[in-house]
């Protein structure tokens, strides 16, 4: 092959090889259902397979199959409460926090643990921060699992330090 066919023939694989990618396009995220998955945090517990999973908002994903809530009630004196809502959404289940009394811009440690608000358990699942009262989460299973799993109870941390305590407690039955 003489130089020049060398060329053309490099140049008509780049083409192909251009067309292809066009053709196979990999999805656009805003359509797509899953956009994020975050590299598990540090503050996860050894063996723990489930991952935090950022989707878009419950409302725009699809209906509601199954939903459980839970008031928090205060904890160490923090007169910090609130709500929190599991729901079943296109087959993940969707955790909302809500809670009222908490400090803005204070990130305060979230999990959801294996039996009740007086149990010592290790944590379960492990829910992005308490941002301004608020996070939302979602985690790889449906709610008919997470209901094999009750009572579970979503603890909300003081700070980073575990010894420090919690700030709230809501329970799962």
């Amino acid at each position: 092959m003489t130089f020049n066919k060398k060329i053309l023939f490099v140049g008509i694989v780049i083409v192909a090889i251009l067309m292809l990618i066009v053709i196979f396009k990999p999805q656009n995220p805003k359509n797509s259902s899953l956009v994020t998955i975050p590299a598990p945090q540090q503050s996860q517990t050894q063996g723990n397979s489930n991952i935090n999973i950022n989707l878009t908002p419950a409302d725009q994903r699809g209906p509601v199959t199954a939903q459980a809530q839970a008031t928090f009630k205060a904890l160490n004196n923090s007169n910090i409460t609130g709500e929190t809502t599991f729901k079943e959404v296109n087959g993940l289940v969707y955790i909302a926090v809500n809670l009222t009394g908490a400090s803005d811009n204070v990130q305060y440690p979230a999990y959801v643990y294996k039996g009740t608000c007086q149990d010592t358990n290790q944590p379960k699942y492990s829910l992005s921060p308490v941002v301004n009262g608020k996070t939302e989460n979602y985690i790889n299973k449906t709610m008919a699992e997470i209901k094999k799993e009750f009572p579970l109870s979503v603890k909300v941390l003081k700070d980073q330090n575990p010894s420090d305590g919690f700030v709230s407690c809501a329970q799962l039955q």
